[in-house]
């Protein structure tokens, strides 16, 4: 399951900024994942609550922000979001596109206490 390995990976980092932040404790670190990603929340959530048990971070939150998938056509220059994995232009049918964003996978910012 990719979501263990990512779970993994978020704990290593907000291990590291918890040791800046000492006596203090997680409560929520906020995540921006684009759809590209395509990371299951649920499968994540559970992944990340598993490995923390019995730590430092057990009983924090994630709080995930799916971002959406935004292309530029290179035949007509218009950007838009692709629904449900359609990568073709609404406007003039290409297939001839950039992806802007959606394969984002970072932390944004974290709550204490």
């Amino acid at each position: 399951m990719h979501e263990t390995g990512l779970a993994q990976e978020i704990i290593e980092i907000l291990q590291d900024v918890m040791c800046e932040h000492q006596n203090q404790r997680l409560l929520t670190a906020h995540i921006d994942v684009g759809e590209l990603v395509a990371v299951m929340p649920e499968s994540l959530h559970l992944a990340y609550e598993a490995l923390t048990s019995d730590t430092a971070l057990q009983n924090s939150k994630l709080q995930l922000h799916i971002l959406p998938i935004l292309s530029c056509c290179r035949s007509c220059k218009k950007e838009f979001n692709v629904t449900s994995f359609q990568f073709a232009c609404p406007h003039c049918g290409s297939t001839e596109l950039v992806v802007l964003s959606g394969n984002e996978f970072q932390i944004t910012a974290i709550e204490i206490e």
